[in-house]
């Protein structure tokens, strides 16, 4: 066995050695000053995180002095993550990683419920956000989000994340409102974004349906959009909203299986045959040889009396 190995072998078993003991020590709440100073500081400075990072992460003997001098001169990858995972990071602590420019350890602090953030620290942080994609989602689900911060993460994350911040509970009916307004225009930008992104709740959908229309927002690209992203609830209240019709009378013109009863719906709401065809194919289901079609010109080929007659007998039978 050669020199070199024998020395990598004692190298590795000191190591382990070192990592059992900062193990041992990183739950314990008192000890005296020397061996603070002498073995758990000595041991949350140690390059390897096997050693280091026990302490980092658990060891309540470890001063905020400590960690953001740890935190400012590195010796280990992986040790500003260990530290962001603490119970209850300071404010100081947290400023001293957001100003190391470490990403996963901002990652892991965004994550850390308990971690202490000034609102200071935060807008800096959103301000460089949006060219951080692995920053968008914690900050999302960050505790405690304030309005303003909830409207400027609004315009740059995915719009999965939009829905996300237009559901949390503690922002207020205004700020949600034009959190609905964003979400409506990223769905007309990229229709197909909006896949899958229908509310657990109708009424929420229904609310936001009733936002967008007092905005004067509820276009036709808008409603296409939920169509084609199967938002059935959204959909529902915006023909109501746009037709004049109550919603169980547009309930009943949807499940009417009939073409003519659904391109009538189409041309209540203002909207355009080419919306009347995909309202029967994808919403009412019809196979396509049962659908209604547009005529030569691509517009509706019933007359008004006729599409006003469809709507007037299924809203005398409601």
């Amino acid at each position: 066995m050669t020199i070199d190995v024998l020395e990598t072998l004692a190298r590795d078993e000191m190591v382990r050695v070192r990592a059992m003991i900062s193990a041992t020590l990183q739950d314990i709440p008192m000890a005296p000053p020397e061996i603070v100073s002498r073995v758990i500081e000595t041991l949350a400075r140690d390059p390897d995180l096997s050693v280091s990072g026990p302490l980092l992460e658990n060891s309540p003997l470890l001063t905020d002095a400590v960690l953001v001098e740890i935190i400012a001169s590195p010796v280990v990858r992986g040790a500003g993550a260990a530290i962001s995972r603490r119970w209850g990071v300071s404010t100081t602590v947290s400023d001293a990683i957001v100003e190391a420019d470490d990403e996963p350890a901002i990652n892991a602090l965004l994550r850390n419920d308990s971690a202490q953030i000034r609102e200071e620290t935060l807008d800096r942080l959103i301000e460089t956000a949006a060219d951080r994609p692995g920053l968008h989602e914690p900050l999302v689900r960050r505790p405690r989000l304030s309005s303003a911060n909830a409207l400027r993460l609004a315009k740059f994350v995915a719009i999965a994340l939009v829905a996300e911040l237009k559901r949390r509970t503690e922002l207020d009916e205004h700020t949600s409102g034009l959190l609905g307004l964003e979400l409506a225009r990223r769905i007309e930008a990229d229709p197909s974004a909006a896949t899958g992104l229908e509310s657990d709740d109708p009424v929420d959908e229904r609310n936001a349906a009733v936002q967008l229309y007092n905005a004067g927002q509820l276009t036709d690209k808008t409603v296409s959009a939920a169509l084609a992203s199967g938002r059935r609830a959204f959909l529902m209240a915006s023909l109501a909203l746009r037709s004049g019709l109550e919603e169980p009378v547009v309930h009943s013109l949807l499940n009417s299986r009939s073409g003519k009863a659904m391109t009538a719906l189409a041309w209540k709401a203002d909207l355009d045959m080419a919306f009347a065809l995909q309202l029967q194919l994808r919403l009412g289901n019809l196979p396509p040889a049962s659908a209604i079609r547009p005529d030569a010109e691509g517009a509706f080929p019933m007359t008004e009396d006729d599409m006003i007659w469809q709507i007037d007998l299924v809203a005398d039978v409601d």
